[in-house]
């Protein structure tokens, strides 16, 4: 008689956690590596003051400081925007010191000295152009005519 009381269980649910496991992990790492970027400028970011707000209508003062990281990461100029309670930002994330970056859609890893991956949305990204620092560019020169002056 106990034998037809018993419950069966079906491998099916575990199966398909293993499943779920799997991919998540798969999907790890496959998530972008690493690349190097450079720290542009560390600002601290002031809160918009309200105008309208009065007496009791006023809200709480923050004690959450923020800061808009610029980091330069190939052609493109990320703004990034940094909060923490103590005022504490990492000692290498300052002006012209490279940096661990890897870019997501909406925001980027950047790593701390601690190893630590600390996830920032990103603010604006901007396509920037160096200019040649130290080298012709020959297209200007055909348009000047100074080619045609001097080889011409």
């Amino acid at each position: 008689m106990a034998s037809e009381h018993m419950i069966r269980f079906s491998p099916l649910p575990f199966v398909l956690l293993a499943l779920v496991v799997l991919f998540s992990l798969q999907s790890r790492a496959e998530a972008q590596p690493f690349e190097t970027g450079k720290i542009l400028a560390v600002e601290r970011h002031e809160p918009e003051t309200l105008c309208c707000y009065s007496g009791t209508d006023t809200p709480l003062p923050s004690n959450v400081v923020e800061y808009d990281i610029s980091v330069r990461l190939g052609d493109t100029t990320y703004v990034v925007r940094y909060q923490t309670a103590t005022g504490y930002v990492p000692t290498t994330w300052v002006k012209d010191h490279l940096v661990d970056v890897r870019v997501d859609k909406h925001s980027i890893y950047l790593r701390t000295p601690t190893g630590e991956e600390l996830r920032l949305p990103i603010v604006s990204r901007k396509r920037t152009r160096e200019k040649l620092k130290g080298k012709l560019n020959i297209r200007s020169l055909e348009y000047s005519g100074l080619l045609r002056r001097h080889f011409g």
